[in-house]
């Protein structure tokens, strides 16, 4: 394991075809974005390394175009995507929860974010709908837009965050599961010492 993170954090995206998952993906991961479409088989990811706390995390966030359930294996968090111009990518959220609700483990954090809300003259989706949306399913909601930045960042840290309070919120005994991954200098040293995924 990579000695120069402490944590590891995996994150995917989830959502029908152009809702903007993939130009989410590259603002965030690159700071690019691209008006053009580009068609992406099965998945593709990306690595992005912030601090939080004090502690260096390693984010692989992944862009799932089909939901195989192995997608979900390790997974800590979960953009579920619609866009704000597109009823039917919003329509189908519910069909989206319930795959992850199937296949990805119990306690991962979904998140619900519209996408494309630099696209006001197209809006079919309003605001409101999200978040009564997000609601229904206990979520937290942000609407972003790759092409302008707007939340892109804030998007990224409210799911890191929404992660660390659901691991502070667990016994101790259960902050550690197969998914925690620390540098092999820290578990030569640490052993068999408890450690949750973000501290």
């Amino acid at each position: 394991m990579d000695p120069s993170y402490d944590y590891f954090v995996k994150i995917l995206f989830l959502g029908d075809r152009k809702v903007g998952t993939k130009s989410l993906l590259l603002r965030y991961s690159d700071n690019t974005f691209s008006d053009t479409y580009y068609s992406a088989l099965g998945v593709d990811f990306k690595i992005r390394t912030i601090e939080m706390d004090g502690k260096t995390l390693k984010l692989q966030i992944w862009n799932a175009i089909e939901n195989h359930p192995g997608y979900f294996k390790d997974a800590h968090g979960v953009f579920i995507a619609y866009s704000i111009t597109d009823q039917s990518s919003f329509d189908n959220v519910s069909q989206w929860i319930n795959e992850v609700d199937k296949a990805a483990p119990v306690d991962i954090t979904k998140f619900l974010v519209g996408c494309k809300s630099d696209l006001t003259a197209e809006r079919v989706i309003e605001r409101s709908e999200g978040e009564q949306l997000a609601n229904r399913y206990d979520m937290p909601f942000i609407e972003t837009s790759a092409k302008s930045s707007a939340n892109v960042e804030e998007a990224f840290i409210r799911m890191v965050l929404e992660i660390k309070k659901n691991l502070d919120n667990k016994p101790k005994a259960a902050t550690v599961t197969s998914t925690t991954k620390l540098s092999d200098k820290k578990a030569k040293k640490e052993g068999n010492e408890k450690k949750c995924i973000i501290c």
